[in-house]
């Protein structure tokens, strides 16, 4: 008895057609990972890039500490090519306690214009200021007092 099998024509139409449905499933698969990973990138650069050059710098002159009103102001001069949002602002105390108000007036500052900002603190006799913003927590700054005068703090 004869058994015949299929012919190779069929059997290399049938191969050549489950390859192909499986490179579709896969691609279309992989389209859409890589869209998604390419905005998520996109993204995370685009933060990057706004903070870089970002520059914070406070009027050590301008500084004021008004116990009554439990405020502290100073004028904060910032460069960058974006607008600073976020601004915390931390004061500490000798005895180390620490506030932040996480939204000081104004809650945004263009760049290369300088600005009164003012905090509300709750501590008394702040002798330590530290300025940030969220979106950017590496580039801070601090200033002390020293003396009765403040001064950059690194």
């Amino acid at each position: 008895m004869k058994v015949k099998g299929i012919s190779p024509l069929v059997a290399a139409v049938i191969l050549v057609a489950l390859v192909m449905t499986i490179a579709v499933l896969f691609s279309g698969f992989l389209t859409g990972f890589v869209r998604e990973n390419i905005f998520e990138t996109e993204q995370e650069t685009g933060e990057l890039i706004d903070c870089t050059g970002m520059f914070i710098d406070i009027d050590l002159d301008s500084v004021d500490v008004d116990e009554e009103e439990d405020e502290v102001s100073f004028i904060l001069d910032y460069k960058n090519g974006v607008n600073l949002t976020g601004i915390i602002v931390a004061t500490y105390n000798e005895e180390g306690d620490v506030e932040s108000d996480t939204n000081p007036e104004p809650s945004e500052i263009q760049s290369h214009v300088p600005k009164r900002v003012t905090a509300n603190v709750t501590v008394d006799d702040p002798n330590k200021i530290r300025v940030l913003s969220e979106h950017c927590p590496g580039n801070e700054l601090f200033i002390a007092k020293d003396n009765g005068d403040w001064t950059y703090e690194f």
